[in-house]
């Protein structure tokens, strides 16, 4: 070690302890406005707005938690895995997008996710082995364009609310409102999986 080390420990161990968080690249939650309780060091999290408490004014940074916390803000580009949401996110340069997870959807219920740009393509795949699809998007002018698909898969554009599409079928849809929906009206609640292909 350096004589740095020697002449501010404190600077080096919380450099160390933010690298840790850093190079895990993996939180427990980004939901919670204001720290669990009982946390252990290196628990991280991103707080979600509007942060209070010790996370005030720490909206979607990277909290991490060891003897206090630090926090980092992230950058352009930056990625990680949010494990009570099988999700892998990215940071870009303003907001965190969800670029790939797993989730459970409801018979009769959608989800929907910020598309992590304003045209791309997604790929998604169910425990149906029927139900797979890729489709390209626009979001600006509200465009789709089914790419590969099973006979139960189709696109369309707007908002989906659950039993908006055809019934017996996994829809994919894009909405100028940026966001890409995914319902499902397979006769049965379904794990999906979806990933967004070429996200920053």
């Amino acid at each position: 070690m350096g004589s740095g080390s020697t002449d501010h420990p404190g600077i080096y161990t919380e450099t160390v302890n933010r690298l840790d968080a850093l190079v895990n690249a993996s939180v427990i939650d980004r939901d919670l406005t204001a720290p669990p309780g009982g946390e252990t060091n290196g628990d991280v999290y991103i707080p979600a707005a509007t942060a209070t408490g010790d996370w005030a004014t720490h909206e979607d940074d990277i909290a991490h938690y060891w003897d206090g916390w630090i926090f980092t803000t992230p950058v352009d580009g930056f990625r990680l895995w949010v494990e009570d949401e099988h999700a892998i996110i990215a940071h870009d340069g303003t907001n965190w997008r969800t670029l790939e997870a797993l989730v459970t959807v409801a018979d009769d219920a959608a989800v929907s996710y910020d598309a992590p740009d304003t045209f791309g393509l997604i790929t998604v795949a169910t425990d149906d082995v029927d139900g797979v699809g890729i489709m390209w998007f626009e979001t600006a002018v509200a465009t789709t364009l089914k790419l590969a698909g099973a006979t139960n898969t189709e696109v369309t554009t707007g908002a989906l609310v659950g039993t908006t599409g055809n019934d017996v079928k996994l829809t994919l849809s894009a909405h100028t409102n940026g966001k890409v929906y995914i319902e499902n009206r397979l006769g049965a609640s379904a794990e999906v999986r979806f990933r967004f292909l070429g996200a920053p």
